[in-house]
């Protein structure tokens, strides 16, 4: 016994060890993409230096109605101020994916019990398939990715959720004593964490659900006991999971495409199907398996007849799913696997307007996906196919993610090498135009850019890197500023605040690095074109965006009536203090401490928006706190003071700068 213990420990610390080296030379990537929309919260009100500042901080998340709490605390433990360095995020993140690894293979040599296989087969059937995971290419994207950190610890509780359940199924079996305290303090406790990581972790009922339809029936004297609390930890979640997600869809029906998305629910519902055969090629090394996130060039299609295949991909899963069910008893690894990826893409990869494609979704659900494979091979009659293979697939699987992770090391070599594979992506061409011109390679950007620019005529992203480009190597022609307006008014899709934080970084640039052919009245007139996009002018918040950067503009410009103006038109569309005191700040620092007084008055006078709700879940809470603290008014007294006090130098100035 003590000899097979201290086999498996050397086992497993091998794997690890593997997985490590596999992984090392990505961990030194930068931050990429979602990473710099998300991270730099942890300064965006300065260092998080005491637990007010962090309970603001961790309580900030709008992501989804839980706010993902945990995974925003998890990344104070590598920075509480921004800038940050990358390093720490991406160790995190690995260790977070060899602590998975270990749960995996904890879990899957539980299941094998429950299945009753021979004790040498279970374990080491369990930690061959959570090796083939941990070292399988495809997932290189949500380790190194470290916004992914949320999907990695979603993960972490719903596989200790799952051994909970597991835990007290076995206990339920047994009769013992604390079968229900295994239940939902274990597995309900975990299943809470990780709805706090983010909002999939609801999916938790639902694996647990669909692997214990494949095991072995209980004697009918316990059976009992353990089918009442079955459905109440399990049967109850799960459905009204599932009845959410089909509100969503007959809610969502025939209504017209999305504007943030320009697809329709129906075209979701009908191309996700596609995808997740494509997820499942990868897995399977059908097809490559390099991950990226880069995935805007997919046409969803538009029914389930154009183009006219299109009803074939959700005809076959649907059987899938049914063959799966009814051979659950006579193939039930087989049957595990394939529920359980389907059961972790159901809230991904159907009614909720989420993008269509991202590898990171298959991080949980393909866990189970290798655990069939494992068996077989090690069921075997040939001693040789024992031996050899599950050192081939090793072997492979650990040279194509050392390489994936070498790419993911390299920043100008990733952009380039994605935005040659992905010729019809437009974030991958501008990624990858920024990646040389921050390099310095500005002839290649310029081309690169130049060449996506004929390509992708409505792409606001193409536009605003096609303009920085062409400010740092000659200016901006006429002919630039009306591909740019055009792609502004057109595009089509709301491009987010992708175009704000681009205008305001512009304005900026203009007083330290001027750009021949690019001055104030050509950023208004550009702003303007903006405007007369109707998806970019649908919402408030995108309408209050406008006017705050006309009145930027104006105010770089000194026209400070037209940039008050221009404020109180923005301030009126979402009157919040957050929004009054950047731009009260704003005319202050120009030299206007009167009028940002004047601004601040004003908000006093615009009706004020109800608050979040109990319902509205984190933003209440984060309200409270705000509340609790008098955050607002405490930011507002001290610029009031500021500015009076600035006022007042002025007034014993002469001349006045007013």
């Amino acid at each position: 016994m003590i000899f097979k213990a201290r086999a498996t420990l050397i086992l497993v610390a091998a794997i690890l060890a593997v997985t490590a080296v596999a992984y090392l030379p990505g961990i030194r990537g930068p931050f990429l993409f979602d990473d710099w929309a998300s991270l730099p919260v942890l300064g965006e009100n300065g260092p998080i230096h005491d637990i007010g500042s962090f309970l603001r901080y961790v309580t900030s998340g709008t992501a989804d109605p839980t706010g993902r709490p945990i995974a925003l605390a998890s990344f104070v433990l590598n920075a509480r101020d921004w800038p940050a360095a990358p390093l720490p995020f991406k160790v995190t993140n690995l260790a977070i994916h060899l602590l998975n690894v270990l749960l995996l293979g904890q879990f899957l040599t539980l299941l094998g019990r429950r299945y009753e296989l021979r004790h040498r087969l279970t374990h080491t059937a369990a930690w061959l398939a959570a090796a083939m995971w941990a070292l399988h290419p495809f997932l290189v994207s949500t380790v190194l990715y470290v916004v992914q950190r949320e999907a990695m610890l979603v993960s972490t509780f719903a596989l200790v959720a799952l051994i909970a359940w597991l835990t007290a199924r076995n206990a339920f079996a047994k009769q013992g004593r604390y079968a229900a305290a295994w239940l939902y303090v274990g597995g309900g406790g975990a299943t809470l964490l990780a709805i706090m990581c983010k909002a999939n972790g609801v999916v938790i009922p639902l694996l647990a659900m669909v692997i214990d339809i494949t095991l072995p029936a209980m004697p009918h004297p316990v059976a009992q006991r353990y089918t009442w609390h079955r459905r109440i930890a399990l049967v109850v979640p799960s459905a009204l999971l599932l009845a959410a997600l089909a509100w969503l869809a007959i809610s969502a029906f025939g209504e017209p495409p999305l504007l943030v998305r320009g697809w329709s629910i129906d075209q979701r519902l009908i191309t996700e199907p596609a995808i997740l055969f494509d997820y499942l090629a990868r897995l399977w090394l059908l097809k490559p398996a390099a991950g990226t996130f880069f995935h805007d060039q997919l046409v969803p299609v538009n029914s389930l007849f154009d183009p006219w295949y299109a009803w074939i991909a959700p005809l076959v899963w649907i059987a899938t799913l049914c063959a799966a069910i009814a051979l659950r008893r006579r193939a039930p690894s087989v049957a595990v696997a394939i529920l359980f990826f389907g059961a972790g893409q159901v809230l991904e990869s159907t009614s909720v307007p989420l993008e269509l494609y991202f590898e990171h979704r298959n991080y949980l659900p393909a866990a189970l996906m290798f655990w069939p494979l494992s068996l077989a091979i090690l069921t075997s009659r040939y001693r040789w196919l024992r031996l050899g293979l599950p050192a081939v697939l090793l072997s492979g699987l650990f040279l194509l993610t050392r390489s994936q992770a070498m790419l993911w090391g390299d920043e100008l070599t990733q952009a380039t090498v994605w935005a040659d594979q992905q010729l019809g992506s437009p974030r991958a061409q501008a990624n990858a135009a920024q990646a040389e011109f921050s390099r310095g390679l500005l002839r290649a950007a310029r081309q690169r850019i130049d060449r996506a620019s004929l390509r992708f005529p409505a792409e606001p992203q193409i536009a605003i890197n096609l303009i920085d480009i062409h400010c740092a190597t000659g200016g901006v022609s006429t002919s630039d500023l009306t591909f740019a307006a055009r792609a502004f008014a057109t595009a089509p899709r709301d491009p987010g605040a992708l175009l704000t934080r681009w205008f305001q970084s512009r304005i900026e640039d203009l007083s330290r690095r001027p750009c021949t052919g690019l001055d104030d009245t050509a950023l208004d007139s550009l702003v303007e074109a903006m405007a007369r996009n109707e998806r970019a002018t649908s919402l408030p918040g995108r309408r209050q965006d406008i006017a705050h950067l006309r009145g930027t503009i104006a105010l770089r410009s000194g026209d400070a009536a037209k940039a008050q103006g221009m404020f109180a038109q923005a301030l009126a569309e979402e009157p919040t203090a957050k929004v009054a005191l950047n731009e009260a700040a704003l005319l202050g620092n120009a030299g206007y401490p009167a009028r940002g007084l004047q601004h601040l008055e004003l908000l006093e006078t615009l009706p004020v928006e109800p608050g979040p709700s109990p319902s509205d879940g984190m933003a209440w809470i984060h309200a409270q706190i705000l509340r609790r603290d008098r955050y607002w008014p405490r930011e507002i007294e001290h610029l009031r003071d500021a500015l009076t006090q600035q006022a007042r130098d002025q007034d014993s100035a002469v001349p006045s700068h007013e």
